[in-house]
C-alpha cells in the first residue's frame, strides 16, 4: 500500500526563515533542515518520491503520522468517531450541574438567564434529586457543580443534598461550585473543607471600577469588588486543597481590564500557587439570538487580544501550542444533565430557566421533550458536519459549542464555532511564538 504525506501535515516556513513540521494528527512539531523540507514539498505533489526518504527518518515520520497510508487519515476519522462515540454514550460516570435555587443576589445585564424566578429546591425535590441520582445503576462515579443563580443563596439545600448523597454507593469522583463569590463565609469555607471541594470558580467583571457598575447588590445597589476579593483571599488562605479559579469577564470595550487585573491578583497572590485567572469573553447576543451583537468580541477580535498576550509573558503564562481537545461535553454526553430548583432536566448549562429547552424532570420516567436531548447528543456531533470532518483542525478542535451549534442548526444562527486555531495564518503564529519560546528557554 502506498505511502503519501498526511492532510493533517502543516509545513511551513517561519517569519525567520525556520523550516517547520506540524502535524495535528500526532500533534507533534519539529524543525527540518532545509533539504528535508523542500523534499516533503515535493513528496506532496509526488507520493512516489517518498520511498526515497532515509529509513531512519521515514520511521520517525511514520510514528508521528506525517506520513500515512493511502487510506490512514480516513482510520484516524473512523478512530476518533470511536472514540467520541464511547465517551457519548458511556454511563460509567454520571455528570450533574445543579443549581439549588434561581435566585442571584446580583442582576448582571449580560445574563443569559432571562427567565429567572424565585425559587429554591424544596425538600421535597431534593428527595426525587437523590432518588434520580439512585436510578442512575450504571453510574459507578459522578460529578457535581453547584450552579445557579447563585447557589450559596441556597446553602442549606446544598448541606442536605450532600448529606443523603453519602449514603448512596455512587463514588463523588469531582466537586466544585460557580459562584459569583459573595457568600463564601467563613461557615461555607468550613463545610467544604469537610466536603473536599476540588475547584471554586468566581468572576470579576474587568476592574473594580467596572466591577462596580455590573455586579451590585440588586436590593442595597451596593459594589461588591471587595467583599469577593477578600472572600477569594480567604479561600487561598483556609482551602489549600482547592483550586481557585478566577474568570474575568471582558468585551471589546474593557478587555485592557484582564491584564491590570491579572497583574494586580497575582501580585497580591504570589504566595499562593492553586489558582488561575482566565480571560472570559462574554457572548452578548443580537436581540435575535442569531449572531453576536453590541460589544462582543468577535472571531478576530478574540484573535488579537489573545496574541496580544503572547507579549505579556510576564503577566499571564499562556501555552499558544495547540493541545488535544476533547469533542464531548455535558450537552452532548447521555449521562450529563443540568438540574433545575423545580427538578426540571436540561442538556446545557446556557439553557437553564428556559422553558422551551426543558427535557424532563427528575421525578418522571420519560422525558417531556426528548428532540432536544437527541439534537444535542446525536446533531451537534463534529462528525455530523461535513466541514468538520474534512477540517485540517479537527484534531485539536474542541468541534464547537452545541449549543451555539444548535442555534445555527435550529435558529437560523450564523455563529462563529471555531477557535483559535481555525486558520493557517493563526496556527502558524501560535507555531512561532512557541518556537521562540522553546527556543530561549533552550538558549538560558
Amino acid at each position: 500500500m502506498g505511502l503519501l504525506i498526511s492532510k493533517y501535515t502543516y509545513i511551513f516556513v517561519s517569519s525567520k526563515n525556520k523550516y517547520l513540521l506540524y502535524n495535528s494528527f500526532a500533534n507533534c512539531f519539529m524543525e527540518l533542515n532545509q533539504d528535508l523540507f523542500n523534499y516533503l514539498v515535493q513528496c506532496k505533489e509526488n507520493p512516489n518520491l517518498i520511498e526515497n526518504i532515509n529509513d531512519d527518518v521515514l520511521k520517525i515520520f511514520t510514528e508521528n503520522r506525517i506520513i500515512v497510508t493511502e487510506n490512514g487519515d480516513e482510520k484516524f476519522i473512523q478512530e476518533l468517531k470511536f472514540k467520541t462515540n464511547q465517551i457519548t454514550y458511556s454511563q460509567n460516570n454520571l455528570g450533574l450541574t445543579i443549581a439549588p435555587t434561581n435566585e442571584c443576589n446580583f442582576r448582571c445585564p449580560y445574563c443569559f438567564e432571562t427567565n429567572k424566578k424565585s425559587v429554591s429546591m424544596t425538600d421535597e425535590t431534593i428527595d426525587n434529586l437523590i432518588s434520580f441520582i439512585s436510578s442512575h445503576t450504571n453510574a459507578k462515579t459522578m460529578g457535581i457543580t453547584w450552579y445557579g443563580g447563585e447557589p450559596l443563596l441556597a446553602f442549606d439545600c446544598i448541606k442536605k443534598i450532600l448529606a443523603k448523597l453519602k449514603s448512596l454507593p455512587i463514588k463523588l469522583k469531582y466537586h466544585g461550585i460557580v459562584t459569583n463569590g459573595y457568600y463564601l463565609t467563613d461557615e461555607v469555607i468550613d463545610f467544604f473543607n469537610e466536603n473536599n471541594l476540588n475547584q471554586i470558580q468566581i468572576t470579576f467583571d474587568g476592574n473594580k471600577n467596572r466591577h462596580n457598575k455590573y455586579r451590585r447588590d440588586k436590593d442595597t445597589k451596593q459594589g461588591s469588588y471587595d467583599v469577593i476579593l477578600a472572600n477569594a483571599d480567604k479561600i487561598l488562605e483556609h482551602m489549600p486543597e482547592t483550586f481557585l479559579s478566577v474568570r474575568v469577564n471582558i468585551d471589546k470595550i474593557n478587555s485592557i481590564d484582564f491584564i491590570e487585573t491579572v497583574k494586580y491578583l497575582k501580585e497580591r497572590w504570589k504566595n499562593y500557587k492553586k489558582f488561575e485567572v482566565y480571560p472570559g469573553i462574554l457572548r452578548i447576543d443580537k436581540e435575535d439570538k442569531t449572531n453576536l451583537g453590541g460589544n462582543a468580541m468577535k472571531y478576530d477580535d478574540i484573535v488579537s487580544f489573545l496574541f496580544a498576550l503572547s507579549n505579556k509573558s510576564d503577566v499571564i503564562e499562556r501555552n499558544y501550542f495547540p493541545t488535544f481537545a476533547p469533542k464531548v461535553c455535558a450537552a452532548t454526553n447521555i449521562n450529563s444533565y443540568i438540574i433545575g430548583a423545580e427538578g426540571e432536566i436540561y442538556k446545557c448549562w446556557n439553557d437553564l430557566t428556559d422553558p422551551n429547552k426543558i427535557i424532563g424532570y427528575i421525578d418522571e420516567n420519560e422525558l417531556t421533550n426528548p428532540y432536544v436531548y437527541y439534537d444535542y447528543v446525536i446533531s451537534c456531533k463534529w462528525h455530523e458536519n461535513a466541514e468538520c470532518v474534512k477540517c485540517f483542525f479537527l484534531p485539536i478542535c474542541h468541534g464547537g459549542c452545541a449549543w451555539y451549534r444548535l442555534r445555527n442548526l435550529r435558529q437560523n444562527g450564523k455563529y462563529h464555532l471555531c477557535q483559535i486555531f481555525s486558520d493557517e495564518e493563526s496556527l502558524k503564529k501560535c507555531l512561532e511564538i512557541y518556537y521562540e519560546k522553546y527556543e530561549n528557554k533552550k538558549n538560558q
